[in-house]
């Protein structure tokens, strides 16, 4: 009768240690979750703040009235003339 008793004692203690495990597993899922809804809207902020300054510039070319295009912005990049541009050069230029 004793092993018996000790045998649920420990099937409880597994039980409760069971829970405890699942509680903190789901503590870590819900900051994991929480920090990537972070990151997302970090992410949009920073794309519609480029979209804003992109609109701004676009704007101010068109009040100096030049006649601008993506073609002469691509040229400006690719300064060698190679016909492609390379992640480096975007970065150089915008620099």
């Amino acid at each position: 009768m004793t092993s018996q008793k000790s045998f649920n004692a420990s099937q409880g203690s597994n039980k409760a240690e069971s829970r405890e495990s699942i509680k903190r597993i789901d503590k870590i899922r819900n900051k994991i979750e929480t920090q990537q809804n972070v990151d997302i809207v970090i992410v949009l902020k920073t794309v519609a703040d480029l979209e804003l300054e992109l609109e701004n510039l676009k704007q101010q070319l068109v009040q100096l009235g030049q006649d601008y295009n993506t073609i002469d912005a691509f040229r400006l990049i690719d300064v060698d003339g190679q016909g492609s541009v390379s992640p480096e050069q975007i970065q150089s230029f915008v620099d």
